[in-house]
């Protein structure tokens, strides 16, 4: 499991954030992968990261690297550009355009179907579904396991150890170019730069878990490389349903039709206006609800088919330049 170690940093406080931090990144075994380092004090916000003998390193012209886009420098030699201007994004390419990494928002039912179904419990699927976490995706991989780029805090904890990979990711990285590999480094540490982040609070113990398990983030079915549940043989319906869907809100829902279809109309000796009334502003909100939820999750399942089909049409194509 890949871990960072902040050995240095700044103030810390309700809305404040690091002006400046270096710390280690360690792979299994506690092994040295690389170092870090981070500096806003100026007027120019700087990341480096170095990796043996190689280095990447990326600046903007503003207080912060959240919501800018620029050059970043792989061995003191421009490679290509990064584009935060998304806060809720990040993408790295070459100088000619051609993608090397993007970090897309992932969706938590996506990620609680895709370890349930590959044999997880409920309750380990249901840490893995944690929404803190964003897509990573490469020329022909993705990685699951990257802290998204932006969100809101409630405080800072001094605890400086954050994990950033697990196993199956950390195997991907490790197949990786040393290019490849440092900007995979930069999006995963990328969320440590933003001025505010919930992650700085210290990471939940009970939604880490998940990171010990052995749910790799993408698997090849049928000669495409997918991280979609779709593709997924269903494992029981009824835990699916339960923890897919609002089920609280259902279970408003049916009691309030019982009430006003049935026991109201028998206690009343009829379907009186009163009855009609109570089933129209007590279905109101559940139904309400149920609709926005049955949208949003049909937009999030048509956003994560088009980035897999990005991803596969990606393989295809020819690599970037070196």
């Amino acid at each position: 499991m890949m871990n960072i170690h902040i050995d240095k940093t700044g103030d810390f406080g309700f809305v404040t954030t690091k002006e400046a931090f270096h710390g280690r990144i360690l792979g299994r075994n506690r092994r040295e992968i690389a170092t870090i380092e981070y500096d806003n004090s100026t007027l120019r916000a700087k990341l480096l990261i170095t990796m043996g003998e190689d280095s990447i390193s990326l600046s903007s012209h503003g207080k912060y690297l959240t919501g800018t886009a620029g050059d970043f420098l792989i061995n003191g030699t421009k490679y290509g550009r990064y584009n935060h201007t998304n806060l809720h994004s990040l993408e790295m390419s070459t100088c000619a355009g051609e993608m090397i990494l993007q970090v897309a928002e992932d969706d938590a039912d996506r990620r609680f179907l895709w370890a349930y179904r590959q044999g997880e419990s409920r309750g380990n699927a249901k840490a893995y579904s944690s929404s803190k976490y964003a897509l990573l995706l490469g020329r022909d991989y993705a990685l699951a396991s990257v802290l998204r780029p932006m969100d809101k805090p409630f405080c800072f904890a001094p605890n400086m150890s954050f994990e950033l990979l697990n196993d199956a990711d950390e195997d991907v990285f490790y197949q990786r170019s040393k290019e490849e590999q440092l900007c995979i480094l930069v999006c995963s540490c990328w969320w440590l730069c933003d001025r505010l982040h919930h992650a700085k609070s210290g990471v939940d113990p009970v939604a880490e878990n998940w990171r010990h398990l052995s749910v790799p983030s993408t698997l090849c079915i049928g000669n495409r490389l997918t991280f979609l549940p779709e593709f997924l043989e269903p494992r029981n319906p009824r835990v699916e349903f339960l923890s897919t869907q609002p089920v609280f809100m259902w279970l408003w829902l049916v009691v309030a039709l019982v009430l006003g279809l049935v026991i109201l109309p028998v206690c009343q000796g009829g379907f009186t206006s009163d009855a009609v009334a109570f089933v129209i502003y007590s279905t109101i909100i559940p139904a309400s609800w149920i609709e926005f939820c049955r949208f949003w999750n049909k937009r999030a399942k048509q956003r994560l088919k088009h980035l897999e089909e990005q991803l596969n049409a990606r393989e295809t194509e020819p690599s970037f330049n070196r």
